[in-house]
């Protein structure tokens, strides 16, 4: 019987973008990974985020870019949320306007005997 391997923490792209900041100044490299999606969350192998790895480093362009990342992460996430609710209320609204169509449809037949009105 095989043991489940716990998921070990890795450097990913950014985080050794970040470690070789001071020397190669990437910050193109560090701002082309956090728009396609790298994950300033992860841990290195040390447990150190983005972040932290950066306060340590004593990088404050890095550290204020993180910290301006999150925060326009942050409001997108909640744009997002909101446009999300209005189309659900949207389309419950249509729902609803739906069910009252048929009801009336329902409503007409009934009076009608089950006979629907047709137009000459």
């Amino acid at each position: 019987m095989q043991k489940k391997k716990k998921k070990k923490n890795k450097d990913t792209p950014l985080h050794v973008a970040i470690a070789t900041f001071k020397t190669s100044k990437n910050a193109e490299i560090v701002n082309f990974l956090l728009a396609n999606g790298a994950d300033p969350s992860l841990q290195t192998k040390r447990g150190y985020n983005a972040l932290m790895q950066s306060v340590l480093l004593n990088q404050v362009e890095l550290v204020q870019k993180l910290l301006d990342f999150d925060s326009e992460k942050k409001e997108m996430d909640e744009v997002l949320k909101i446009v999300r609710e209005e189309k659900e209320e949207a389309g419950q609204g249509n729902h609803v306007k739906q069910l009252k169509n048929e009801n009336a449809t329902k409503t007409m037949k009934g009076a009608n005997n089950g006979r629907q009105l047709t137009s000459t």
